[in-house]
């Protein structure tokens, strides 16, 4: 934006106290180097609290992620601008989540997953002891009947427990969700991109789409901002989905990204997402 238009952009991130989870210092450098109107939103409780109530308004159906768009986008409005780049869709593009490489781990145990079958039902409650969720998951994830993207992916985004869910709606016998049902019968198809890729194409098929997005369009419609977001135009995705898997994975978080941008970004290092 900034070598593309005349006059200063106008950027906007949030930050937190919770320096595990702050990313505005990145932010600032960008700005600094590009020299836009920088706004920061610093999201305190006090500020989710006063916002909460309006946010869980304007959702239709609930969500963990969408709150933090509402009060960006409610700052983006109130400083007069009507529409917005967003950069969501990253992370989902070039493998910035963790499980993308522990995806490539499992695809790794694929020539002997059919063979290990007992032995991984067997050691799975060793393996992965406990109620929580994270070794339900494991569990899930150790007795998986293949080694696909339709076996993992569902896991990998799982917040509740199937067991769980089976309780909650008295469905003993288990039940297929429809991202489960989606990604069996896409499997195939998916099976003939790079693991990587994979992974994100199940992405857009869930998270992405039952999530993400809507998140992005409610809360910036909400305050009547319209939100575009780059990283989801399809002749980059078209073009993404091809590129073999050792293009993408390196010492920091979506590396393909951070190469192709070369001496734009400013130095320094940067931290998993």
């Amino acid at each position: 934006m900034a070598l593309s238009g005349q006059g200063k952009p106008n950027t906007f991130t949030i930050g937190f106290n919770e320096k595990d989870y702050d990313e505005s210092e990145y932010a600032n450098m960008v700005a600094k180097k590009f020299n836009t109107n920088h706004n920061q939103v610093l999201l305190d409780p006090k500020v989710f609290l006063d916002d909460l109530r309006a946010g869980l308004d304007a959702m239709d159906s609930p969500s963990g992620d969408g709150i933090n768009t509402y009060v960006v986008s409610k700052a983006i409005k109130k400083s007069g601008l009507i529409v917005a780049l967003s950069g969501v869709g990253g992370d989902e593009l070039f493998a910035g989540y963790p499980f993308f490489s522990q995806y490539l781990k499992l695809k790794k145990l694929a020539p002997f997953w059919n063979s290990t079958g007992v032995l991984r039902r067997m050691m799975a409650p060793v393996l992965a002891s406990g109620k929580s969720a994270r070794a339900e998951r494991m569990r899930s994830i150790l007795t998986a009947k293949e080694n696909s993207i339709a076996g993992f992916y569902p896991e990998f985004r799982r917040i509740i427990p199937k067991s769980h869910l089976s309780h909650l709606i008295k469905c003993e016998k288990g039940f297929d969700t429809s991202l489960e049902l989606q990604l069996k019968e896409a499997v195939s198809s998916i099976d003939r991109f790079p693991y990587l890729s994979q992974v994100s194409i199940a992405e857009y098929m869930g998270y992405t789409q039952q999530t993400l997005l809507r998140d992005t369009d409610q809360m910036g419609m909400a305050v009547s901002l319209e939100i575009r977001e780059p990283f989801f135009d399809h002749d980059l995705i078209s073009f993404i989905l091809q590129i073999p898997d050792k293009w993408k994975l390196g010492n920091s978080p979506k590396k393909l990204l951070v190469e192709s941008m070369g001496d734009l970004l400013p130095p320094g290092n940067c931290k998993q997402a």
